[in-house]
């Protein structure tokens, strides 16, 4: 019997917003030994801002225009370091942002990202995030961090508690 594929990137992304016409301005991915964040710098039609998700987040729209990545460069960026990979996500919605990064670039992605539910279950998908902070720093890298922390202790348990690796 195969082992059961188990995450090892944990990805997360920060918004301008949660209105349909947001779009990702942040984006993190870690594993237990390295990490990788970006600020995103708006394409031009990205023209929605919540000032609100700016007081959460504390990224201004201007700190994105002179310090973000341009997403085609972030696009290719992502493919080089993860092609083939599968990232892990506390949220269903980074799929979106991360599609939606990609199409602005006009590349095709060469990574998949899975909500922690599909690697997992939903039970287990439920403890895990349990085990998370009960207040998001809405850091992306702090953020996929703490999922980072919270699932290695979550298989830790699991492992102790079945004697089979938590798989």
């Amino acid at each position: 019997m195969m082992p059961t594929p188990q995450p090892v990137y944990f990805i997360d992304f920060e918004a301008s917003g949660i209105h349909p016409e947001s779009y990702p301005i942040a984006v993190a991915i870690c594993d237990c030994t390295w990490h990788f964040t970006a600020l995103i710098q708006p394409m031009p039609y990205w023209t929605y801002w919540s000032y609100d998700a700016q007081d959460v987040h504390g990224i201004t729209r201007e700190q994105l225009m002179a310090e973000g990545t341009a997403p085609h460069e972030l696009a290719i960026r992502l493919n080089q370091r993860y092609h083939g990979k599968a990232l892990c996500s506390s949220n269903p919605v980074d799929a979106f942002w991360l599609d939606m990064l990609f199409e602005a670039a006009g590349v095709e992605a060469q990574l998949d990202l899975k909500p922690l539910e599909a690697w997992i279950g939903p039970n287990a998908a439920a403890e895990v995030l349990r085990l998370m902070p009960s207040h998001s720093a809405h850091n992306a890298l702090s953020d996929a961090q703490a999922l980072e922390r919270a699932y290695a202790t979550w298989r830790i348990a699991n492992a102790s508690n079945t004697g089979n690796g938590g798989a």
